[in-house]
């Protein structure tokens, strides 16, 4: 009965015998053994590295020396002598030596850390791999390489992200107060939420958290669950035409084409739907402009969310937008 680990070592695919199809194949196997080491040594249990060693021992006489191999480390996978005795058959006493060699030791991590139960049944793939402890220690190491460089690529990637976010969401002052806004929602959510909205990322990469749009929305949404007051938002409008105002008589071109503060719109296209709300305040009626605006608002809300559309509180008004939108469009405003 064998001893051997319960995953086996994969079977050595079968070299072709065409001179010039053995060296096409090994020329791209050695490429990839230098471009991409973790896919030519690990991928399907090392199949790829086994069929360069196959490649090497049809295309060269009985115990000839591998001068092709790439630092010396295309025979990783491979037990030191396996030319010797091509093409003979072991004798059966001494394969089953073989398929009962002695298990190796266990992986022991660096000082301080753990082996995470999930990580445990892949070492133990890899002891069936590895031929001894030393080999296994250099794979392992160069998996740890490359997380390493994929770490410092995410990290590099992340300082770009939050640059961006800070531009998009209208500079420095803006983004403190929308990223402020965006934590006052995300704490009072679980805390295992929390950490996985921070650690969550795209498909492409990027961290969820620094997308200008997540905090943006999570920022509107603390807006929502705290509606001003109607003088408080006079006032906050009032303080804010100002700033405007400052910015038109000190810098007229970031006024004109840069975003303001966390919106999309330009400083002088904010300063004007400022000065159209105070007007619609002052005179207690809005403007034609200000309920077709609100009406196209009405008529996207109708098509994104018809629940909200038919029965939220539009605008902290204590009524449905759809009584709103029918109010608007029969002219009773």
């Amino acid at each position: 009965m064998s001893d051997a680990p319960n995953t086996p070592a994969p079977a050595t695919p079968v070299a072709p015998t065409d001179p010039a199809a053995i060296a096409a194949r090994d020329q791209e196997l050695t490429e990839l053994a230098e471009q991409d080491p973790g896919t030519y040594y690990y991928s399907e249990n090392g199949k790829l590295a086994q069929e360069h060693l196959a490649l090497k021992k049809t295309g060269q006489p009985k115990g000839a020396v591998n001068a092709e191999a790439p630092d010396g480390d295309l025979d990783l996978l491979a037990e030191d002598g396996d030319d010797a005795g091509e093409g003979e058959e072991p004798p059966a006493e001494e394969a089953e030596q073989t398929e009962e060699r002695a298990p190796l030791r266990p992986w022991t991590p660096p000082q301080g850390a753990e082996v995470a139960e999930h990580v445990k049944p892949h070492l133990e793939a890899l002891d069936g791999i590895a031929t001894d402890e030393a080999q296994r220690d250099k794979i392992i190491g160069l998996y740890d390489k490359l997380v390493a460089a994929q770490v410092e690529r995410l990290a590099a990637a992340d300082k770009a992200a939050t640059r961006a976010a800070v531009e998009a969401l209208g500079g420095k002052d803006a983004h403190a107060e929308l990223i402020n806004s965006a934590k006052a929602v995300l704490t009072t959510w679980p805390k295992e939420l929390q950490r996985a909205v921070r650690d969550a990322r795209t498909p492409d990469g990027r961290r969820l958290a620094l997308l200008p749009e997540f905090v943006q929305a999570l920022a509107t949404m603390r807006q929502q669950a705290n509606p001003q007051q109607p003088q408080d938002r006079s006032n906050m409008l009032k303080a804010e035409l100002q700033e405007l105002n400052a910015l038109r008589d000190t810098d007229i071109d970031k006024f004109m084409k840069r975003p303001w503060k966390g919106t999309s719109k330009s400083g002088s296209d904010r300063s004007l739907e400022i000065v159209r709300e105070l007007s619609g305040e002052e005179t207690g009626k809005p403007s034609e402009g200000d309920l077709q605006s609100e009406a196209r608002a009405l008529r996207n809300l109708r098509v994104s969310d018809p629940q909200m559309f038919a029965f939220g509180n539009w605008k902290n008004t204590g009524r449905p937008g759809a009584d709103r939108l029918a109010a608007i469009e029969s002219g009773r405003t």
